[in-house]
């Protein structure tokens, strides 16, 4: 079980449109109450959703940069993907109810994902913390930074939720 975390893997182009595009006035959120597959009530956070679990066109206008990203981080360390199965850009908040999110694997199947930190968090305590199978041990907590990459396989995870301001996180899974 690899976690690879890189801060050197986009390249000044992309940067450019995660500060004026992502993080600009126009980009879109929608308010969502539960996470992926799980039915628990959340009590909210924002997603932009650029391809949807068992959708078959993109949702988003957006996607080829997005794409853009998981190739820049898989051709540096030189792995391959044949297909996406979900992507979208999170965007949580202190919602006064929750500290944390719930611990979730993204899917039911085998698959990999990257989590790329798309603005720098007021709160460097809004933490992902990967945990193994048996959700027992943590084998891996990783702070926040714009711009850090995250890939791991399908493990257990969950965030911190920011005690101030927003945690905007492109996810991205795969095979």
């Amino acid at each position: 079980m690899k976690i690879i975390v890189d801060d050197n893997f986009m390249d000044k182009n992309n940067k450019t449109f995660v500060e004026d595009i992502v993080l600009g006035h126009n980009f879109p959120f929608f308010h969502k109450t539960k996470i992926l597959h799980d039915s628990t009530d959340y009590n909210g956070f924002f997603e932009h959703i650029i391809l949807g679990v068992g959708d078959d066109k993109w949702n988003s206008q957006h996607h080829p940069f997005f794409e853009s990203i998981l190739h820049s981080f898989t051709e540096k360390y030189k792995l391959k993907y044949e297909l996406i199965f979900r992507a979208s850009v999170n965007l949580t908040y202190n919602n006064g109810v929750h500290k944390k999110c719930p611990v979730h694997v993204d899917h039911t199947f085998p698959h990999k994902q990257l989590l790329v930190y798309l603005n720098d968090p007021q709160d460097k305590n809004s933490k992902t913390i990967i945990l193994n199978k048996k959700e027992d041990t943590v084998l891996k907590e990783i702070k926040p930074k714009q711009f850090r990459g995250v890939m791991f396989d399908s493990l257990p995870h969950y965030h911190i939720m920011p005690t101030k301001g927003e945690r905007i996180v492109f996810v991205i899974t795969f095979k």
